[in-house]
């Protein structure tokens, strides 16, 4: 007998290859990825708030990395370069969403030609 999936908590795997980042997903995981995001939409852009996927989403009542309902998969190539499943000293890695000013978004998209981050791209400014 198969059981609701209405009844299911949300589901995510998230898998990584080296042609991108995939999110697969239960209409539970669906539905409140929605939802959180359509809240972080409605925000103020210039106040940047997030939603990370496995810190907001993940069951806390999971007994191992086994039964978590949150999965993170990588390709053997890319597992030695992207936050080691398994080691304690490493968090693993976590798909993050950001509502960000349009300028923000400008300043990023200079960078599309090279397709690298630029120096202190994710840096705090220090208040005046």
């Amino acid at each position: 007998m198969e059981k609701d999936p209405k009844s299911i908590g949300p589901r995510i795997c998230m898998a990584l290859t080296s042609d991108g980042l995939t999110a697969y997903c239960n209409s539970s995981g669906l539905m409140a990825l929605s939802k959180r995001l359509a809240e972080i939409a409605q925000s103020v852009a210039e106040e940047h708030y997030e939603m990370h996927v496995r810190l907001e989403l993940e069951d806390d009542n999971r007994s191992s990395l086994q039964s978590s309902n949150i999965a993170v998969l990588r390709t053997k190539e890319l597992a030695p370069m992207v936050a080691p499943h398994g080691r304690a000293d490493i968090q693993d890695f976590e798909l993050t969403f950001m509502h960000v000013p349009e300028h923000e978004l400008d300043e990023l998209g200079v960078h599309q030609i090279t397709g690298l981050l630029p120096d202190g791209w994710n840096s705090i400014p220090e208040e005046e």
